[in-house]
């Protein structure tokens, strides 16, 4: 006899998943008939476990094991994905419920319940295909789009089919254009922003395709993977935006590579520059191989400048603004990075030195004034309204600090005509009538000033000019991969450079900024390998974060009180504050350890904690 837990595809009526026996064993994925009331539904199976390994559980359950009413037919389910959830599940003890609610999207689960109606004989083909294997692609974004191109072609004539993983709806939406070229019929794209019908005709096209596809999509539609797949690319590996910003806190890379190996079916990682720990792996693991690598030279005909400034006297160099108004009267495109949205990162009282702080997580809260004026918290997205004297000393100066993207545009609006200002964040590159709006521009070849966060590398063309408005801003990671981030950032930005770079920097930061751009990268990755093992980073340990929501909080204290000898090797520090969006209270603890094995130790023991824990590994 087996226990099966299914998954409803009518995700109104359960949202979780439900639980029954069999006495036959059924494979996951496979469509089956359960009875829920009076009524029956039908659902896939997302687990299913000999009843020998689960007496305990069954005694404890407060209500009484139906059986299923029939199974049906193996659904368009990989099964490959629900074995990476449960593995997932028991490396980071994040719940299988919201595990399948984060990369099986409740839409698709309604499409396959009208698919079986439609379709009660048909098999798909579970064969594997080949051996799995990771290659590392790292190259400038626009020869890797061209090895995409190259592979798009080779998997298709196969009549297999081919997913490309992207971290952001503005990606998938470039690379649909730029892939696509010519092969139109086989694009099929899933993401947030599509509507209903739009995501019910994409679906569509996965459940009656007969020829391979190329399925390009965010993480979040990783359940609707078709069976023909042969081939996954995760395009820009290293972005934070697989680190999912809501609960529960799941990293995407892991879980993609983990679905392949399952699978059996190359993981291609690619990236302007990958992480240290990923090309280390080709020294430790055989399934792993470069597909191509460059040393990154950079562009030589790329003109330098770098710019001493002071900022307390103004945000932007003289030279600068003459620069910006010379490309403008030629017509040419000009780019300005900002790594910060609103107008001011922090707001801060001269007389007491109080900084204004949310009031649900006490973390400083960004000023915005673009729509309505008002204090945001970039950790849990709180807002408040905008205070004109201190909340501790009742004092009226009030400075706000920082250099962002509203501060910017409004330095450049007094010089330049506001017309030509075109700011870019996240937000406002998620309204596909900005994106639009953008590129009507372009075209006009009117010459424009864009004032941008990183989203200006989710853009399609390239800038005459790029403008580094703070050299502080490259380097202002504080994590143990901070240099290999800042690298990787100021690579992107030279590739949308067509011929002059600047940087503004404080006097400092002169001597490292030179550095960073005449030394090759080669040399600068070497040199930090042999940093990281001097101070055990990774890649030469491991480090993870012990994550415990607020309602819990309290009972993870008296538990790790009562085991403290259980962390004490793990070298545990509290971290102050979080890295995640979306964290509102709680605790994480952030730990390093020397080998896989001592973490399966420390989530063994975590077992016995009875509330939400999840392990995020780094």
């Amino acid at each position: 006899m087996f226990i099966l837990h299914v998954i409803p595809f009518q995700r109104s009526t359960h949202q979780e998943e439900l639980s029954y026996f069999s006495i036959n064993k059924v494979s996951l994925g496979v469509c089956v008939e359960v009875p829920y009331g009076t009524r029956t539904l039908l659902g896939a199976v997302t687990s299913c476990v000999p009843l020998a390994d689960m007496k305990s559980q069954v005694k404890n359950m407060s209500f009484q094991l139906k059986n299923i009413n029939r199974v049906i037919q193996q659904s368009p389910l990989s099964p490959a994905v629900l074995l990476s959830i449960q593995s997932y599940h028991e490396h980071t003890l994040v719940p299988r419920n919201l595990l399948l609610d984060r990369v099986i999207p409740v839409h698709f689960l309604e499409s396959i319940r009208e698919y079986i109606s439609d379709k009660h004989s048909e098999n798909l083909d579970t064969s594997q295909f080949l051996e799995h294997h990771i290659s590392l692609l790292q190259q400038p974004e626009p020869d890797r789009i061209s090895i995409y191109m190259t592979r798009v072609r080779e998997v298709l004539s196969q009549g297999n089919s081919i997913i490309i993983i992207c971290p952001s709806v503005a990606i998938v939406n470039t690379l649909k254009v730029q892939v696509g070229k010519g092969i139109d019929e086989h694009i099929v794209v899933l993401h947030g922003q599509l509507t209903k019908k739009k995501q019910s005709e994409s679906y569509q096209r996965l459940f009656n395709s007969k020829r391979g596809v190329v399925c390009i999509m965010t993480p979040y539609f990783l359940g609707c993977a078709p069976r023909s797949t042969s081939l996954v690319i995760i395009h820009n590996s290293t972005s934070s935006e697989y680190l999912s910003p809501m609960r529960p806190y799941i990293n995407f890379v892991p879980l993609i590579e983990d679905f392949t190996r399952t699978s059996g079916i190359e993981c291609m990682l690619s990236d302007t520059l990958l992480t240290l720990g990923n090309t280390k792996r080709i020294d430790t693991d055989t399934r792993v191989s470069w597909y191509t690598h460059a040393s990154y030279r950079g562009a030589q005909d790329l003109s330098f400048y770098s710019l001493e400034h002071d900022f307390s006297k103004n945000i932007i160099h003289p030279e600068i603004l003459e620069k910006i108004k010379q490309k403008l009267d030629e017509s040419k495109n000009i780019a300005l990075f900002v790594p910060r949205t609103g107008y001011a990162s922090i707001t801060k009282c001269n007389d007491c030195q109080h900084v204004v702080a949310c009031p649900t997580c006490d973390a400083p809260m960004r000023l915005h004034r673009n729509t309505k004026t008002q204090h945001r918290c970039t950790r849990c997205k709180a807002s408040v309204p905008p205070v004109d004297a201190c909340q501790k000393c009742g004092g009226s100066r009030l400075v706000m600090l920082g250099v962002s993207v509203e501060k910017v545009v409004e330095c450049l609006s007094e010089h330049i005509n506001s017309d030509l200002i075109i700011p870019i964040t996240s937000e406002s590159m998620s309204k596909k009538k900005n994106i639009n709006h953008l590129d009507t521009l372009v075209k006009k070849n009117l010459g424009l000033c864009v004032v941008g966060t990183t989203a200006l590398l989710n853009l399609s063309y390239q800038f005459d000019s790029m403008i580094v408005v703070s050299a502080a801003h490259l380097f202002a990671h504080t994590e143990y991969n901070s240099y290999e981030e800042s690298l990787r950032l100021g690579m992107c930005l030279r590739e949308l450079t067509l011929k002059e770079f600047f940087i503004q920097t404080p006097k400092q930061y002169t001597e490292l900024v030179n550095t960073y751009w005449n030394m090759p990268v080669l040399e600068q990755l070497v040199y930090e390998n042999e940093l990281r093992k001097e101070y055990e980073l990774p890649p030469h340990t491991h480090k993870a974060h012990i994550i415990c929501p607020s309602e819990t909080m309290n009972a993870l204290r008296e538990f790790m009180d009562t085991s403290v000898h259980i962390l004490a090797s793990y070298k545990p520090s509290t971290l102050k504050r979080m890295p995640y969006h979306g964290y509102r209270g709680g605790i994480c603890i952030e730990i390093s350890f020397q080998d896989k094995k001592d973490l399966r130790k420390l989530i063994d023991h975590l077992q016995g904690f009875k509330g939400s824990v999840y392990i995020l590994e780094k």
